[in-house]
């Protein structure tokens, strides 16, 4: 794992044209935006409901029902 400290208004680059700019702090909050393509997929790590569909399973968007 890369940890990196950065202030308000600095940025990071991450894989070519994505961009994660701190926004705000407040105490141990971090505010961030990210810039990237349209077809990059940028996901919250805590929500599970993204994952990619294993071999075959279809997600809920495709009709399938949620287990």
């Amino acid at each position: 794992m890369l940890v990196l400290t950065r202030k308000k208004g600095q940025t990071i680059k991450v894989d070519g044209p994505c961009t994660i700019t701190v926004l705000k702090t407040t105490g141990a909050t971090v505010r961030i935006g990210i810039e990237a393509d349209k077809d990059t997929k940028v996901l919250r790590g805590e929500i599970t409901i993204y994952e990619e569909p294993q071999d075959g399973e279809m997600t809920a968007e495709q009709g399938g029902e949620a287990a």
